[in-house]
């Protein structure tokens, strides 16, 4: 598979270890064939730290799927637009799966 082939399915986890605790942003456009995977388990999302280091890890996740980088790694700036736009919409489609209160004030911010 190509690195920058919107139609790729990436599973990215941050931790070495699968917790029980996970999510999957996914949907039924085509950029949704791109899939995130965030282990969560050793967090306490009802905390305001907790939310904070899952919402990064959610971007994490969200940035390595979506290929997002520099107009000069990319190529294009239709790239640079694509990439920005799947990692907004990965970011938003895994905030609401978790629907937890204290990660949707960080997103909101």
């Amino acid at each position: 598979m190509k690195k920058h082939t919107i139609n790729r399915i990436v599973f990215a986890s941050l931790l070495a270890l699968a917790l029980p605790t996970t999510a999957l942003a996914t949907s039924s456009s085509p950029r949704d064939r791109i899939k995130i995977q965030v282990v969560w388990g050793d967090l306490n999302i009802d905390s305001a730290p907790g939310a904070a280091m899952l919402y990064t890890r959610v971007e994490r996740a969200a940035e390595k799927a979506c290929g997002v980088a520099s107009l000069t790694e990319l190529g294009s700036v239709k790239r640079v637009h694509d990439a920005k736009e799947c990692f907004d919409y990965m970011v938003e489609k895994a905030v609401k799966q978790i629907d937890s209160d204290e990660l949707s004030k960080i997103h909101a911010s």
